[in-house]
């Protein structure tokens, strides 16, 4: 992810036109067939025990109590299968190793070329000059789906200029040309300052409308510590894992307030920050004057109200 971030950052300066080419895969999953040429390079002998893995492979049907006649499965992996994700990644690299090697997609930003962008079923293409390039990663695609069944669905992928270079070359109609696209939950624009602006935003207003929504339930002291260290907090946790952007300022204050007032039922708290928010190894407090330590004094409150401590921090890669 911070890799786009860094291309879309330099897009402006680049003299040709750019684009991120966002591909929607047609059922991923279900559409793979195991042990097909696509992964001949990684040998007959384990080709062979992949096969014997999902030798008549059979599933059935539930609808309400009626079980369908099982019938065999003829491509796909199984749900839940430990291997499923393994096998679906090793069957793509050979179209990643192909889209690498062709001059089809590639931005280059001070000698080095950044080609494509994998995670699982979900590709980004990066490409430069991409009123040429377009089709000729449609005809690598169409050639992959001949080998292993692996199918895009062009109509549901999205084609998105990042800099102002204007294009007068034709580009496929079924390819929608957008100014947005969604990438690992995260909306994608030209604009950096709008991505972070309304996700930060989005998520602020949904914790408002959440807790607004809560406070008319009789929840105990215990479930509303509860429901924001299950709830509100993992998705903080994932906006700034995947989002490698500053807050505004003020961000974590305004939370924090909200959830005090949550918590506590007032708009102010009842317990100091301060003591809610201590290590469980400051037990100390100050009595008459002088300090005494003792693990029975120490306020047994399993409730974190400074946030920003909580979530995870920024990768450095």
């Amino acid at each position: 992810m911070r890799r786009l971030f860094h291309i879309l950052d330099f897009a402006d300066f680049h003299q040709n036109t750019c684009a991120f080419f966002s591909l929607d895969a047609e059922k991923a999953f279900d559409r793979l067939y195991v042990g097909s040429s696509a992964m001949f390079w990684l040998g007959e002998h384990f080709i062979s025990m992949i096969k014997t893995l999902y030798h008549s492979s059979a599933a059935t049907v539930l609808t309400g109590n009626i079980i369908s006649p099982p019938f065999l499965l003829q491509r796909g992996t199984r749900q839940g299968c430990p291997l499923s994700p393994l096998l679906f990644c090793l069957s793509l690299e050979p179209l990643a190793q192909a889209i690498r090697k062709s001059e089809a997609a590639s931005i280059k930003i001070h000698d080095h070329n950044h080609i494509i962008l994998l995670y699982a079923d979900d590709i980004i293409l990066y490409l430069e000059h991409f009123e040429i390039s377009v089709s000729d990663i449609i005809n690598e695609f169409d050639n992959f789906n001949g080998l292993s069944g692996y199918r895009i669905n062009w109509t549901k992928s999205a084609l998105m200029p990042i800099n102002n270079v204007k294009f007068n070359t034709y580009i496929p109609p079924f390819i929608p040309i957008k100014n947005s696209f969604t990438y690992l939950g995260i909306t994608i624009y030209k604009n950096i300052h709008k991505i972070a602006r309304d996700h930060f935003n989005n998520i602020l207003v949904k914790i408002k409308s959440d807790i607004q929504r809560w406070n008319n339930l009789k929840v105990s002291f215990q479930g509303k510590i509860s429901t924001i260290k299950m709830n509100l907090l993992p998705r903080l946790n994932f906006l700034f894992s995947m989002l490698p952007l500053s807050p505004p300022p003020g961000y974590f204050k305004e939370i924090n307030s909200i959830v005090s007032c949550f918590i506590w039922n007032a708009p102010a708290p009842l317990v100091l920050t301060s003591v809610t928010t201590r290590g469980r190894n400051a037990t100390s407090i100050r009595h008459s004057g002088s300090t005494r330590s003792s693990r029975s004094h120490s306020l047994p409150l399993p409730v974190t109200l400074d946030l920003s401590s909580l979530v995870t921090s920024l990768p450095d890669t």
